[in-house]
């Protein structure tokens, strides 16, 4: 057992030292929203010096993988001419500091970080997407459809919330005041907030609340609506 993990570490050690050997800083024009598909992990901070750096495994996949910026977004994707390439890893970290929005799609995992100078943030992931982020903002957007899986931490004055598609909403750590939340798919939610809740759920879907807030909630079929 103690070879398998000390293979296991090696190898995990192996690849972090390519891809910091392989890492490429592109420069792109000013942006202020992302979007990222195709399976790449991307690590978003806030920070005041935009930054846009881009490594792979194998590094010659570097190529393939896209920064552009369209009509003010950073778009993210990995275009091979085969539909059969394999690749290790795909990512890229970004610091930027008036980030307002992120959509994730296609199987990408997303992690991010900061008090991004904006005072709205919206949040878009599809298609299986992973997202971990610890924010911090006024009036935040959150919209998860195709098995999705958001896990969110900070704070947030105003939630506004759509969640279908058998997705799942981790908001215990994220500290609000108002939300209004529609779930339905099957979905999963599950939140803190301090003074209302206007909430909808349908189609077998659940909610379930931290906090003492005012609550007003419309339940259709198994669905449930519960605090702690």
């Amino acid at each position: 057992m103690k070879n398998l993990l000390l293979t296991a570490l090696l190898s995990l050690l192996a690849l972090g030292a390519a891809l910091a050997q392989n890492a490429q800083v592109r420069t792109v024009p000013a942006f202020r929203a992302i979007k990222v598909s195709g399976g790449i992990a991307l690590d978003l901070v806030a920070g005041p010096v935009q930054r846009v750096e881009v490594s792979t495994e194998p590094a010659e996949m570097a190529q393939y993988l896209t920064t552009t910026v369209e009509d003010g977004t950073l778009v993210l994707r990995f275009q091979h001419p085969s539909s059969n390439v394999r690749t290790q890893r795909l990512h890229v970290a970004v610091t930027a500091n008036q980030v307002t929005a992120l959509t994730a799609s296609s199987g990408s995992a997303v992690k991010a970080t900061g008090a991004f100078a904006a005072p709205s943030f919206a949040l878009e992931a599809s298609s299986g997407t992973v997202v971990r982020a610890d924010l911090s903002t006024r009036d935040l957007t959150a919209r998860l459809s195709g098995g999705s899986v958001v896990n969110l931490e900070g704070q947030a004055a105003k939630l506004t919330l759509t969640v279908d598609g058998g997705s799942i909403f981790g908001g215990n750590g994220l500290q609000t005041s108002t939300c209004q939340v529609q779930v339905n798919g099957g979905s999963i939610v599950k939140l803190t907030t301090k003074d209302s809740l206007t909430a909808t759920a349908d189609g077998g879907s659940s909610i379930k609340y931290h906090g003492s807030p005012q609550v007003t909630k419309q339940v259709s079929g198994s669905s449930t609506i519960k605090g702690s």
